[in-house]
């Protein structure tokens, strides 16, 4: 018996090879796509050292021999084990062929050996070396390659070192962190990462920031973002980096674009610019456009305001500013960056404190049903009497039936329970209250009325914004930069488009609590109305940076604190008393018979009030509560939402919740695949632009991977034509979703000229219509997928829909197929009127390669093939295209990729 175990032994040991990594991925049989390893499908033992963690949302890590170089790197599908950087690590695993790409799957032994070993050098390769299979799971770097492409929606750009082109993916971090990094014509001196393979393209990954670097070199164009106030002047510079004296740049021309609702152009300047010296003209001026072409008396180098743009502000809002058709003499120079202007109301109307109204608050409102009868929480005298509530939107100021109004001590307030009215419109409302003693207060955008609530449904995770700037007093531009609230914005508007039910925004709102009357910065006034500007119910909760305090700051101790309660806060909450039960704003609400707790967090920074704050996340008063709050709402699926546990208090599971989501970490963090899930999001500040959304279905919580709203906040894309400002009886609106989600509950809202009319809209469903004497405001409802665009029309029902000049046809372009391509890539065209088609195809560098003929074009359906050819009828090298349709007025880009 014991010889035959013996014998089994045996057997199995020399099934499991000790094989290097050398030996796993070098082979010269040349397999379908790449080269497949010899040891494919065999269990192997292997060693390396680790060069990168983390991959692809935690699903692997690297490993490399330690001298580096080619074959000698492999990837280990493993998420089990988490190894650090440096890690000599020793496992067993089988040796898997995914799609090409060669990895070590099911590890059955793992152990590292010695931490803190010297990574090796990265290889030094060209790009088109990237693409070779020898480098695949390789640390390489490239040295002196350009941007050839920014980002796409797949967070992946382009680079070329004049040998061939190359693709960078964000498998290790968000890209859209370093976006402002990556514009085209950026020179990298140094570019590393580790090689992977997926979808027949080789991929270079840096690691991080560091892995990236810019050389102060690189030419580019860029408008900066900035804020400006209502009835000012701007200046709006174009600002010009290391343009190169040897290229004998003596003129330049572009075209620029603004939005003519928000800004009025006045003139231009070029004084101390590097137009100084030369002369400027304006043509083509049109409402939101002109052109502007420049002509030096000598040469144009160097660095600095190219020339000077200044303009008028008439209304608040977003302004998106763009130069296109931009030339250097007759040369076209493609590296410019657009950026958004913010255009705020006066600051007089600073500051708009908590009065009466404790809840619903702007920050804590209320999701209602008609019929339905809710609590209203306020602060008056015990003798206040002849209570009045009323909803409010613009000039509408519909009362609400007072059930009850008493007075409670514990906290001391009036309760007043009132019913929700039938509403002529579905929306957002300001709730109003008075009372005897001249009492009157109105809390912005508390009550949400929607006709009624979902069983699936998805809303969003926001958290770290750090409005307006993520510099600290006394810092260079503490005072002056905005560079968060641009951030912020792209967020909002993309929540606005997309819809969810309503938002959880975990804390970390403004960047220093104690920044409101210092310097007379306002930080939490500005919050407090950017707020305003999301059109769906957000729910705030605390950050450290809200309220935590800084000692090396003027204002006293406390000051962070007492903002908050200024703005966001009760005001019962201002008791020093230690056995008062209500120091921290922790609040619930129901959505359905899911129940949803926030809680505030903090680090008490400047010790206030440390007999009641101590130094824990959350007071043993809160957890008390918590316990409480979710004992008596017996729900099925609990989710709760707060900034960061930081002292460990909260365990999901003694607590039965299904869904914690939280920040203060700036990256994700958490598994989406095993439940209760307990996540961090990514910040929305420092270019990042995050935010989660989450599914629900009957109940069941399904969180999705974060999602960027981009660098260039082109991720959720909306424009009009014509513009959507209630001029035309007819209006078509692309809608572009490059995110990974589908959205069924997004939103265009449609501006049409005023009166009782009846609409008909295409690709979409017209929900209600709010109707007013400046304009009708068409709400339609658009299911839209994953990497779509489409198109909704909507026009006056009766109105004939072909006139160019005012309503165009409602085209509708397909998504191009197949793409990627290797011998020909259709678009097809819906509800073509027998208009001329122009379409044509330009390369990344914006030259135009093909003219696509057409010919007998009907009525109804035609398409567009473009089979890969130039203007010569040669193939194209491969990579990336643009396809430009232009019909009448209309015009549609589709990207598409052709791999030979």
């Amino acid at each position: 018996m014991k010889s035959y175990l013996l014998m089994i032994f045996a057997s199995i040991v020399s099934m499991i090879s000790a094989v290097s990594i050398y030996d796993i991925q070098y082979t010269t049989d040349s397999g379908t796509g790449t080269y497949p390893s010899t040891y494919a499908s065999q269990i192997v033992s292997t060693s390396g050292i680790c060069t990168g963690i983390s991959f692809n949302n935690n699903s692997g890590y690297f490993l490399s021999m330690p001298e580096g170089g080619a074959w000698k790197g492999i990837f280990i599908y493993d998420s089990s084990n988490a190894p650090l950087v440096g890690d000599l690590v020793e496992l067993t695993g089988q040796v898997w062929e995914y799609n090409g790409w060669t990895e070590i799957r099911t590890v059955t032994a793992f152990q590292v050996v010695s931490h803190n070993n010297t990574i090796p050098e990265p290889v030094s390769i060209s790009t088109a070396s990237i693409n070779q299979e020898d480098y695949e799971s390789v640390l390489c770097k490239t040295v002196n390659a350009s941007c050839t492409q920014s980002l796409d929606q797949y967070n992946q750009w382009m680079i070329n070192d004049a040998t061939g082109e190359a693709m960078v993916a964000g498998g290790f971090f968000n890209q859209n962190a370093i976006s402002d990094l990556i514009q085209i014509g950026n020179l990298y001196t140094n570019l590393t990462g580790i090689i992977s393979y997926s979808y027949n393209t080789f991929r270079l990954n840096p690691r991080n920031n560091s892995d990236v670097v810019v050389s102060q070199n690189s030419q580019t164009v860029v408008i900066p973002s900035q804020e400006a106030l209502l009835n000012t002047e701007i200046t709006i510079p174009l600002n010009v980096n290391n343009l190169d004296l040897s290229s004998n740049y003596n003129s330049f021309q572009f075209d620029f674009q603004y939005d003519p609702q928000i800004l009025s152009f006045n003139n231009f300047s070029q004084i101390n610019t590097l137009s100084s010296n030369g002369t400027a003209m304006i043509s083509n001026q049109s409402n939101g456009l002109f052109h502007l072409q420049f002509i030096s008396n000598g040469m144009i180098s160097g660095t600095g305001s190219l020339i000077n743009l200044n303009f008028q502000t008439m209304n608040a809002g977003n302004a998106f500013l763009n130069a296109t058709n931009f030339n250097l003499n007759d040369t076209p120079f493609y590296v410019i960056q657009g950026n958004v202007l913010v255009i705020n109301p006066d600051q007089t109307e600073y500051p708009d404190t908590i009065t009466v109204i404790q809840r619903p608050l702007l920050n804590i409102p209320a999701i209602c049903i008609p019929g339905e009868n809710i609590n209203i929480e306020c602060v008056a005298p015990t003798s206040t009497q002849n209570w009045a509530v009323s909803i409010v939107r613009k000039n509408a100021n519909i009362p609400m039936q007072i059930n009850s109004a008493n007075y409670q001590n514990n906290p001391p307030r009036w309760v007043i329970n009132v019913n929700i009215p039938n509403v002529p419109l579905f929306e957002m409302y300001d709730l109003k209250v008075m009372a005897s003693g001249g009492i009157e207060d109105i809390s912005k955008h508390a009550i949400h009325i929607i006709p009624s609530r979902k069983t699936s449904y998805y809303f969003a995770h926001v958290t770290d914004v750090h409005m307006p700037t993520h510099i600290f007093w006394p810092e260079t531009g503490y005072d002056t930069d905005s560079t968060e609230t641009v951030d912020f914005r792209e967020v909002i508007k993309d929540l606005n488009i997309i819809r969810p039910e309503f938002v959880l925004l975990t804390g970390d709102l403004v960047n220093q609590g104690e920044n409101e009357e210092l310097d007379n910065l306002h930080w939490y006034s500005k919050a407090q109305r950017l707020l305003t500007e999301f059109e769906v119910p957000v729910y705030l909760v605390t950050g450290n940076h809200d309220i935590g305090g800084w000692d090396e700051q003027p204002p006293p101790d406390g000051t962070a604190r007492r903002n908050w309660w200024k703005f966001f806060g009760w005001s019962w909450l201002n008791n020093p008393d230690p056995n008062y039960p209500y120091h921290t704003q922790d609040y619930s609400f129901n959505y359905g018979s899911i129940h949803f707790t926030g809680l505030e967090a903090y680090d008490n920074y400047d010790n206030w009030w440390s007999n009641i704050y101590g130094s824990q996340s959350f007071t043993n008063q809160q957890t008390q509560w918590l316990q409480d709050d979710l004992f008596n709402y017996p729900a099925d699926t609990k989710v709760l939402f707060y900034h960061y546990d930081f002292s460990d208090q909260i365990n999901l599971n003694s607590l039965g919740v299904s869904l914690a989501l939280w920040g203060h970490i700036h990256q994700d963090q958490g598994s989406l695949n095993q439940a209760p899930y307990s996540l961090a999001t990514e910040s929305t500040c420092d270019g990042a632009r995050a935010y989660r959304i989450i599914q629900v279905l009957n109940n069941m919580v399904i969180p999705f991977p974060t999602l960027s709203a981009g660098s260039a906040g082109n991720k959720i894309s909306l424009s009009f034509f014509p513009s959507n400002i209630a001029l035309s009886d007819s209006v078509t609106a692309s809608l572009t979703n490059a995110q990974s989600l589908d959205f069924d509950n997004a939103l265009v809202k449609f501006n049409m000229p005023p009166g009782d009319f009846s609409y008909t809209c295409q690709n979409g469903i017209i929900e209600q219509i709010e109707r007013s004497p400046d304009k009708n405001v068409c709400y339609v409802r658009v299911n839209i997928l994953h990497y779509e665009s489409k198109t909704i029309s909507l026009w006056k029902s009766g109105v004939p829909n072909s006139d160019y000049t005012e309503s165009p046809s409602p085209l509708i372009f397909s998504l191009p197929y197949p793409n990627p391509f290797n011998n020909s890539v259709k678009i097809n065209i819906d509800n073509l009127k027998n208009n001329y088609i122009i379409a044509e195809v330009y390369n990344i560098k914006g030259e135009k390669v093909c003219d696509i003929k057409q010919s007998g074009l009907k009525s109804g359906q035609t398409q567009i093939v473009w089979n890969g050819k130039n203007n010569q009828n040669m193939f194209c090298s491969n990579g990336f295209y643009f396809i430009k349709t232009k019909i009448g007025k209309v015009s549609h880009t589709s990207k598409v990729l052709l791999m030979k």
